[in-house]
């Protein structure tokens, strides 16, 4: 091999994700912890997927299900996106990632059952997106953002396609799903 045809390798970050027949994200666990309907888990935390303070955690993939899941990320991001075709473009700037959802040309469902719980908290807050189809919150299942001192807190933005659901419990109609800022 000729030494002046030969170049090294290189790396770049990312710009985009592209999907195509999406496989489906399971996020499994016990759900939040409740006692006579009252939301205990800053006694006694579970755990569950996390990332350090202040960084995004992001699932991108096809019909993505929280069954009891929990993801949790200090005063960082949360980005779900159902997504069965087409392609997310990322970018980074001085707020953190990104995502683009412009060139998707069929979003996947989302749903989060079973007390499942996604969590924000910190000095600020992070932020909370969640991109699909068809996206529902039940049994329980919580998005919990609270801004701990000074700093303006993240926002909770829910994009559905088609539907948005906070729907029933299959445990307890006293017990409800939903938001909290």
């Amino acid at each position: 091999m000729n030494g002046s045809t030969f170049s090294p390798l290189t790396s770049t970050v990312p710009i985009g994700l592209g999907l195509q027949n999406a496989s489906s994200i399971t996020v499994q666990n016990a759900g939040r912890e409740v006692v006579d309907n009252i939301f205990t888990d800053e006694l006694s935390p579970r755990t569950g997927l996390s990332v350090l303070p202040n960084q995004t955690i992001a699932l991108i993939g096809g019909d993505i299900n929280f069954d009891g899941g929990i993801l949790r990320t200090p005063g960082g991001d949360v980005e779900i996106g159902s997504v069965a075709n087409g392609e997310v473009s990322l970018s980074t700037s001085i707020d953190g990632l990104s995502f683009d959802y412009e060139n998707v040309t069929s979003f996947g469902g989302l749903s989060f059952s079973k007390l499942s719980f996604i969590e924000t908290s910190g000095a600020p807050a992070g932020r909370v997106h969640f991109m699909g189809r068809d996206i529902s919150l039940r049994d329980g299942s919580l998005v919990f953002v609270r801004n701990i001192g000074e700093g303006v807190p993240g926002n909770i933005e829910v994009n559905a396609s088609e539907s948005f659901e906070i729907g029933p419990s299959d445990f307890s109609d006293a017990l409800l799903s939903g938001f909290l800022q």
